[in-house]
């Protein structure tokens, strides 16, 4: 509870598989989805107990061997915040926090889809906090999907 990670669907993507482990108190879940085609890591860092620290985002996304930032690095999303971007030779890596949690995706689609995916791992994380701790009802879902259909079109 209180993860995003799991509620990560794609209709184009399966889950392969998820991994998850702490480091001084620091857990990362990570999720590995593929098709025939393509492939998109998404990994999500949050403290054990609070008063933790994150690392920076930066670092988190240091583990991206031989990706440079593009630019100044900036990737503008449709939720209005700045994630970063770093370009490899054949995948691209993003990176974007909210108070309490990271999200480092990789991927080899094309970067293009950079801004998208990375909008739609914090609209999941939005989303999911709407509804948290009590059980959705039907207005929830139906608010949490007009929220998420919203943000489709306000590229």
């Amino acid at each position: 509870m209180g993860w995003t990670v799991p509620y990560l669907e794609r209709t184009d993507m399966q889950a392969d598989h998820a991994e998850t482990g702490v480091v001084e108190g620091v857990r990362t879940i990570r999720i590995h989805m593929a098709n025939s085609d393509h492939w998109i890591n998404v990994s999500e860092t949050r403290a054990e107990q609070g008063g933790l620290e994150l690392k920076p985002l930066e670092e988190a996304m240091a583990n991206s061997e031989g990706a440079e930032a593009e630019g100044d690095g900036e990737l503008p999303l449709s939720s209005g915040q700045t994630g970063s971007l770093l370009l490899g030779e054949d995948y691209w890596t993003s990176g974007a926090e909210r108070a309490g949690v990271q999200y480092v995706i990789s991927s080899d689609l094309p970067k293009a889809h950079a801004a998208e995916i990375t909008s739609w791992v914090l609209a999941t994380d939005r989303s999911r906090l709407q509804v948290m701790p009590h059980e959705p009802g039907a207005a929830d879902r139906l608010e949490r999907g007009f929220d998420e259909m919203g943000s489709w079109f306000s590229d």
